[in-house]
């Protein structure tokens, strides 16, 4: 497999409204950061450059909603990376249909809404019902509530029952195809590594093009070819070798396939739903190059 920035996520803040018990939050004291935004105008003229194609998604570790900067960054964002699907994964506590619409006309072509409660789900199925339909087809709902098996983040969580540990036998997409960039500019091994243990650049120095294509991700993905000498948070890491690239996610949000589809998909393959196979998504495969 050879490396396509497919993805690029920016913290923007870490702060959450929430404390669940499958995620780090809930383990970890974690301050509530936001970006600066010399950082983030950088980080957006860095890929500008690259004339990056794919999806910008502005979260990582924290509620996106969070930040009342949002749509003027989104403005930015559009206006620099127009070829982008820019994107948001939220709980939705704070999603009103003023701030759905306001986001809209900002620039963002795609939310994903996750309900941690059946109250919640009721809550976003009626808000929803409140958009224009335009704006509906933007939004995919995903009920979690149904969600029994979520990954542990590389052992942080505990999880039960405790989920398959396919790496380094497997080969994993997100080092060939994702860059996860941390409220700081410090550019994280990938979704697990929310912490950046495994840090793999720092845009307060670097440039996105110099760390995607410098030699700590070719360590990692040499490694992952070889099926050995990978980064030890790997060897925990239980999320499923599954990727859906920026054409797949497009396609979850276009009018056509928006009536008569509830499927949910886990963009971000963080938990899989009673009953669900394993592979939610289209699949790369892991063969391909």
């Amino acid at each position: 497999m050879q490396p396509v920035l497919d993805c690029v996520f920016i913290e923007t803040t870490t702060a959450c409204t929430r404390r669940c018990d499958f995620c780090t939050h809930a383990y970890i004291d974690i301050p509530p950061h936001f970006m600066h935004e010399s950082l983030f105008l950088k980080i957006i003229a860095d890929l500008g450059e690259m004339d990056f194609a794919g999806r910008l998604a502005f979260y990582l570790n924290g509620e996106p909603l969070l930040d009342t900067r949002l749509e003027r960054w989104l403005r930015i964002a559009k206006t620099r990376c127009p070829k982008a699907l820019h994107f948001i994964n939220t709980n939705g506590d704070l999603l009103t249909p003023e701030r759905a619409a306001s986001l809209f006309a900002a620039g963002l072509d795609a939310m994903k809404v996750n309900s941690y409660t059946g109250k919640a789900v009721e809550r976003l199925e009626h808000l929803k019902g409140q958009l224009p339909r335009d704006e509906r087809h933007k939004i995919l709902h995903s009920d979690a509530t149904k969600i029994t098996d979520w990954s542990s983040r590389g052992g942080v969580v505990t999880t039960t029952p405790k989920r398959p540990r396919p790496y380094p036998d497997t080969l994993c997409p997100r080092p060939f195809r994702q860059l996860y960039i941390t409220v700081t500019g410090r550019v994280a091994l990938c979704c697990t590594d929310d912490q950046c243990s495994h840090p793999m650049g720092d845009l307060a120095t670097q440039s996105v093009r110099e760390i995607w294509a410098g030699p700590a991700f070719a360590a990692v993905r040499q490694g992952f070819h070889e099926r050995d000498r990978v980064p030890a948070l790997c060897y925990d890491c239980d999320l499923d070798p599954s990727y859906s690239n920026v054409e797949q996610v497009r396609a979850l949000f276009a009018p056509a396939c928006a009536s008569g589809d509830t499927s949910t998909p886990d963009l971000d393959h963080q938990g899989r739903q009673a009953g669900a196979s394993a592979h939610l998504q289209p699949s790369l495969s892991l063969s391909s190059t």
